[in-house]
């Protein structure tokens, strides 16, 4: 009854590690990265990035902050409309961060 007590105790104790470890190895899915990515092929074919900007500006004329390539996977944490209509997006992209106007972003 012993021997049955103690492999019944291992198995539950082995179990529950195993529960843990897989736990530990997989994603939380509920607190998932949101994830988009620069699109701006005009830019790629002319050879420049996209530019990020400390805060969304109109005309471009704002405080850039970081040029990233075309097709750069950026997470973002929000999006906000201007003044002038135009959507941004608050990325984080390598060490780049900052805000990238909506038509040059692609969502998954």
């Amino acid at each position: 009854m012993k021997n049955k007590r103690l492999l019944l105790t291992l198995v539950v104790v082995l179990g529950a590690t195993l529960l843990i470890v897989l736990s530990l190895e997989k994603p939380n899915e509920t607190t998932s990265e949101k994830v988009l990515s620069l699109n701006c092929p005009g830019c790629d074919q002319a050879g420049v990035g996209v530019m990020i900007f400390r805060r969304p500006t109109t005309g471009g004329d704002g405080e850039l902050v970081g040029i990233e390539p075309h097709g750069t996977r950026c997470t973002y944490t929000t999006k906000t409309v201007i003044a002038d209509g135009s959507y941004w997006w608050q990325v984080a992209c390598n060490n780049t961060r900052g805000w990238v106007e909506d038509h040059l972003i692609t969502l998954p």
